[in-house]
């Protein structure tokens, strides 16, 4: 008849311990309201259709002539650059996530780029036809990778970026590594606020594709 208050008593006991309070509020956040609704964001984001890959390869195909790529964040290839369907494609990643790192320019895009203006890679004069941008997901990066981008993609051609519609502001974080969010490992960073800059500019024609 005792054991129940006793068992009341031991959980009072345990809960003071600092490691075990931590962990049985952590393990509480799974039933949060929030957390399962930006969990089943998750979910519903990486079954979306077309793929990236899709996408690109559908641009590529607009074209009658040769057709030139340039990827600018690679990590694993077979994630996407490999089966991009292009005449000529190049790659670009300073293998910060991928050690392995099997591409052209194992480089940042702010040094491909400088190293491309100045006739060091490839050739000055070079033109493709999509420029895809999936490095660094922070706005300043991806305005700068834009930027240069824009001289180097044919009048006709097409610079797409990648995660610029973050399904929650969890996705949208500044910081890459920290996972203790709904979130979790996925990240979209800032570079919906690169996009929209550049959705407002006049000159260019944009839109952001549910994909």
């Amino acid at each position: 008849m005792q054991f129940p208050p006793m068992k009341r008593k031991l959980k009072e006991i345990l809960l003071k311990v600092k490691p075990i309070k931590n962990y049985v509020k952590g393990r509480s956040s799974f039933n949060d309201a929030q957390f399962l609704k930006v969990q089943k964001r998750n979910y519903s984001e990486l079954s979306k259709k077309p793929s990236r890959t899709e996408v690109l390869n559908f641009l590529l195909s607009l074209k009658s002539d040769d057709t030139f790529y340039l990827e600018i964040g690679v990590r694993n290839p077979i994630y996407n650059f490999n089966y991009i369907k292009a005449t000529k494609k190049y790659s670009v990643d300073p293998g910060l996530e991928y050690d392995q790192n099997p591409v052209d320019f194992k480089i940042t895009s702010d040094e491909f780029f400088r190293k491309l203006r100045n006739g060091e890679i490839l050739s000055s004069e070079i033109k493709f036809d999509v420029i895809f941008i999936d490095g660094l997901h922070l706005a300043e990066q991806v305005d700068r990778d834009i930027i240069n981008s824009l001289n180097h993609v044919k009048d006709d051609g097409f610079i797409v970026l990648h995660d610029c519609n973050p399904p929650s502001e969890w996705h949208a974080r500044e910081y890459h590594k920290y996972w203790f969010t709904p979130a979790q490992g996925l990240w979209n960073g800032t570079t919906w606020k690169a996009f929209f800059k550049w959705r407002c500019n006049p000159l260019v024609n944009s839109c952001c594709i549910e994909c």
